[in-house]
């Protein structure tokens, strides 16, 4: 107890002191505990962050089949003997659909009849009611109800299909129009993805009957039942095995004859493939913090035990032994560092929650974990051994040489373990170069940090010896004293080394962490292509074209997108159609500036003559010259695409000898129509020989006399090969056509509003033979392939990617108005592109023009999230390491004049007497700080940017694998100078206070001896 008691009275005595090593102790217990702490927190932000990142249709369960009471019951018994996945899962709901055929709307598209659980809770109704569960009333949508006539009590009666039975009731396939419905925010979880809304111009009938799916006159019956998942309740203990629970239970289900959708594995999968990226670079940046905690540790003891050099010397001439006098020496210290880890385990713990509440997942949060106490326990070992060895040097000292504070000079075991710290960085840079991205190349800047530390201290030492000793007989005094305190005193090599690895960790951070944000937004700006971007629910091209006008007239920020995936060879080209005129005021495109932008787009909309408008009814005179032979007759017939961009096809009349007037009404076409092509329709099936020559005189709509110029070369143009069909323009027979053809196909001529081939800028290899083509068809819609000519290259086209190509909207959508099959198997996705400048209630606005929101990208969010991928989130924690290392390095510069200030007073006390003039040495002391400071200021850049340039192209910087990320090197205006602007400034600061400490001449500390 007496020696506790002793201990005590020495910590107080020397209070700042040991407040000194106890900051320092528990600093380095932070740094400690960070990478346990951090690096979990990190893997559960990644885990959490792809998760949400998904729509909540892709990671949750949809349970699909035919029976929808069979999949009820198989959806309970799922997550009954599943309890690991029923614990993260919401909301339930089923839901069935199926197409249905309105007999009293035969030229209208199929509409679907739609049941979802819960429907009229999530329903706005603009008139009526919503129905019973148990009745057969439906709610239609406002517009389509207007578009087809319908009002609250009308009755619609569906078709019999090929399966109903032929007597049954008329009553059985008519049902009353309860209510009527405004489209809901398609995007909200409930409806799944909006999935089934979006049929051509009308959306579904919704009923609220589970019996629905079993109405006479359904077809393509589907039923499913959908389960939440909650992101926030898979922590990442749960992850493996929910990966593994899920995929049995799909397993399971299969076996029953249902079917189990989900992406939730493949998510975890993922955020997986994050997580091991974050537990190979998170540690590697930390390690060089805690080492340097250590180090700077070590010389806060080292000074301070140095300082007790006489009370140690005083201690074992009173008789203490080796041991005794260790105890004596250390015991203060260790008491300190004990008390230093539960503060330092708290500290950690609190400042990995403000790095997650800054950097991480929303809700991510820090436990105190198996891992984190471990880390401290460590931390506590690290802090003791380093405390031992640099106690080691005084405690072992003879009493004279404590007495006559000899300092401690290097001696071989420093010379190999320098030369051990060289031959592993030679190593580390040599896997740079060899073997990017292994453990341990990532060593390679604070090794090289490390070794030009080394370089430094040694050069500085060497150099002000040599200039001491070669000109100390013409130098002024101050260079003299300065020069002598830089060769003599070991601790001056120490701080060196220190502050230059310090600012080499910091400078690396720096470079590191402005080049990645630059490429972050690089890649975010491509892959969302605007300021934000809204994927909505339309059901064609022309439908979007006229919402965005409408909304945004002036186009003055939004622009309306069309994409499409087709594979081609053994990948994927993407197709993106744009209303181009819109292109550089919406979309967000690196690399090129607007005035590049405007001069790129200008090409995309195909020069044509205007689009011929009718409304019907619409007639053609027509000479033909030879009756048609064949098996069948042919039918004349005109392409349109209505106001809504649906593409008909109306028979004009079947062809026969003689001039004769063929005409058609024009249903669907009050607002207008454009007349697009003209045609020859062979009887279905039809493979025999057909031949016939005919002449168009005139078009006429609603009697008027259409300006088409069918005697005008180049107005009518053949679509498609093969196709039979040749046109001879005449100026007194009108358009001549002679036809010859076996294919059981129509003969389509379109008219010059379509133009002949889609200007599309290019990114990648052309989809074709010759990757360099510029001229080559392919199917852009997945049908028939359609014509494109290359205009523009570019390294990847936002929102597309580094395969695709860019092409026109309304061209694209007037040439497949006359291409047989264009949209065979194509499923496009429908999007607004909206500039900064957009308003906040633009999802509000779309909805109110037809076009309802169900998704949303912003370049923000993107930025976001991919700052918390694994290289960012690893750069932040290095920025923070490198902070944290030049605030500890310019703590000991301080801390080494603080423990020295008495014997540096009483030096300077006796060269004052000496007759030494007081401004020479107050000149020497900052000529010395300059030297410890400014020398590690211009090396640890130097080595910071060696790093960089080394490390950088070989490490992640945006993502897990950077696939397809096109690196950029280029440093901002502000990170690196406003760095080295904070770190000149500190250690001014620095210089200024340390100065003052030591610079005090009091020539009193002379009397008696007092040192």
């Amino acid at each position: 107890m007496a020696a506790v008691g002793v201990t005590v009275r020495g910590i107080r005595y020397r209070a700042g002191r040991s407040l000194v090593v106890l900051v320092l102790a528990v600093v380095a217990t932070t740094a400690v505990v960070l990478v346990p702490g951090y690096t979990l927190a990190a893997e559960q932000s990644a885990l959490t962050d792809q998760l949400h990142s998904r729509p909540a249709a892709s990671i949750g369960l949809t349970v699909s089949g035919a029976d929808l009471d069979a999949l009820r019951t198989a959806t309970d018994g799922m997550l009954r003997d599943a309890p690991r996945l029923a614990a993260v899962t919401g909301r339930r709901w089923s839901g069935a659909s199926g197409t249905v055929s309105l007999a009293s709307q035969p030229t209208r598209p199929d509409s679907m009849l739609v049941y979802r659980s819960g429907l009229c809770g999530q329903l706005r109704l603009a008139a009526g009611h919503c129905p019973s569960e148990r009745g057969t009333g439906l709610l239609a949508e406002v517009g389509t109800a207007r578009r087809y006539g319908l009002a609250v009590g009308d009755t619609v009666r569906f078709q019999r299909g090929d399966d109903d039975p032929k007597g049954g009731r008329p009553a059985r396939y008519l049902h009353r129009i309860a209510g009527l419905y405004r489209m809901p925010d398609a995007g909200a979880t409930y409806w799944w993805g909006g999935g089934m809304f979006g049929t051509l111009d009308a959306q579904p009938l919704l009923s609220t009957n589970p019996g629905s799916v079993a109405f006479p006159g359904l077809r393509d019956k589907a039923a499913e039942v959908d389960v939440e998942v909650l992101p926030d309740r898979i922590s990442l203990t749960d992850a493996a095995p929910l990966r593994t629970a899920t995929v049995d239970a799909g397993a399971t289900l299969e076996q029953a004859g249902s079917h189990l959708g989900t992406a939730l594995p493949a998510a975890i999968g993922a955020a997986g493939r994050d997580r091991t990226a974050i537990l190979s670079s998170v540690p590697v940046v930390v390690v060089p913090l805690v080492l340097l905690c250590l180090f700077v540790l070590y010389l806060a003891v080292a000074a301070v035990t140095e300082e007790r050099g006489p009370e140690i010397a005083l201690a074992k001439l009173r008789g203490f032994g080796g041991a005794g006098a260790a105890r004596f020496g250390l015991a203060e210290t260790l008491l300190v560092i004990v008390l230093a880890v539960p503060i330092g385990l708290l500290a950690g713990l609190g400042g990995t929650e403000l790095l997650a509440a800054l950097v991480l997942a929303p809700g991510t949060h820090v436990a105190l974990s198996l891992p984190v106490l471990a880390a401290a326990g460590l931390a506590l070992l690290g802090a003791a051994a380093a405390a031992t060895v640099a106690a080691r040097h005084t405690v072992r000292a003879a009493p004279l040489a404590l007495l006559r504070r000899v300092p401690a000079r290097g001696r071989w075991r420093a010379n190999v373990l320098e030369g051990a710290i060289a031959a592993l960085a030679a190593a580390a840079l040599y896997q740079v170069v060899s073997e990017p991205g292994s453990q341990l190349g990532l060593l390679a800047p604070p090794l090289i940090a490390l070794v030009v530390g080394l370089a430094a201290a040694r050069l500085t030492a060497a150099l002000a010896g040599r200039r001491r000793a070669a000109g100390s007989g013409g130098v002024a005094p101050y260079r003299l004293l300065a020069r002598a305190q830089l060769s003599r005193r070991p601790i001056a090599q120490r701080l060196v080394l220190t502050v230059t690895v310090a600012v080499a960790l910091l400078g690396f951070a720096v470079v590191a962490t402005d080049v990645a944000g630059h490429n972050r937004s690089v890649v975010a700006a491509d892959r969302v292509g605007a300021d934000a971007v809204y994927t909505v629910r339309a059901g064609t091209a022309q439908q979007l074209l006229t919402a965005v006008r409408h909304v945004d007239p002036g186009g003055h920020g939004l622009m309306a997108a069309m994409r499409t995936n087709v594979h081609y060879g053994d990948g994927t080209l993407s197709v993106l159609a744009v209303d181009s005129g819109r292109l550089p005021v919406a979309a967000t495109w690196p690399g090129r500036a607007a005035g590049s932008l405007r001069s790129m787009v200008a090409a995309l909309p195909g020069r044509g003559a205007a689009p011929l408008a009718v409304r019907g009814p619409l007639a053609a005179t027509v000479r033909v010259d030879d009756a048609p032979t064949g098996s069948h007759a042919v039918t004349l017939t005109a392409q349109l695409t209505d106001a809504a961009g649906a593409t008909r096809t109306v028979p004009l009349g079947t062809l026969r000898r003689g001039t004769r007037s063929y005409s058609a009404t024009l249903p669907g076409c009050a607002r207008g129509c454009d007349l697009v092509g003209l045609g020859i329709s062979r009887y279905p099936g039809d493979t025999s020989q057909v031949r016939a020559r005919l002449a168009i005189t005139s078009l006429t709509d609603r009697g008027a006399a259409l300006d088409t110029g069918l005697g005008t070369a180049g107005r009518w143009r053949v679509m498609g090969a093969d196709s039979g069909i040749t046109p001879s323009p005449s100026t007194s027979d009108g358009l001549r056509l002679t036809y010859a053809g076996e294919q059981d196909a129509d003969a389509l001529l379109g008219y010059a509003s379509v133009p002949r081939r889609l200007p599309a800028v290019l990114a990648g290899p052309a989809p074709a033979d010759d990757p360099h083509a510029t001229r080559f068809a392919f199917p852009a819609l997945g049908g028939t392939p359609i014509p494109f000519t290359v205009v523009g290259h570019d390294r990847e086209i936002p929102r597309a990617g580094r395969h695709a190509l860019l092409t026109d909207l309304t061209g694209l959508q007037r040439l497949v108005a006359i291409t047989p099959d264009a949209t065979a198997d194509a499923t496009p996705t429908y999007e607004v592109w909206a500039g900064p400048d957009a308003p906040s209630d633009l999802p509000a606005r779309l909805a109110a023009a037809g076009v309802p929101v169900t998704g949303t990208a912003t370049l923000a969010g993107e930025q976001h999230r991919l700052a918390r991928q694994a290289p960012g989130l690893a750069l932040h924690l290095y920025l923070v390491a490198g902070v944290a290392a030049v605030l500890l390095a310019l703590g000991a510069v301080l801390l080494s004049c603080y423990a020295g200030a008495a014997t540096r007073r009483y030096e300077t006390a006796a060269l004052a007497v000496a007759g030494v003039p007081a401004a020479q040495l107050r000149r020497a002391l900052r000529t010395e700080f300059r030297a410890v400071l400014g020398i590690p200021l211009l090396a640890g850049l130097a080595a910071g940017a060696v790093g960089a340039a080394l490390l950088l192209p070989v490490i992640k910087l945006v993502t897990a694998t950077d696939a397809g990320v096109h690196r950029s090197y280029a440093l901002g205006p502000f990170w690196l100078p406003g760095a080295v602007l904070a770190v000149v400034a500190a250690m001014v600061a620095v210089t200024v206070v340390a100065t003052r400490l030591l610079e005090r001449i009091e020539p009193a500390l002379l009397r008696g001896g007092a040192r």
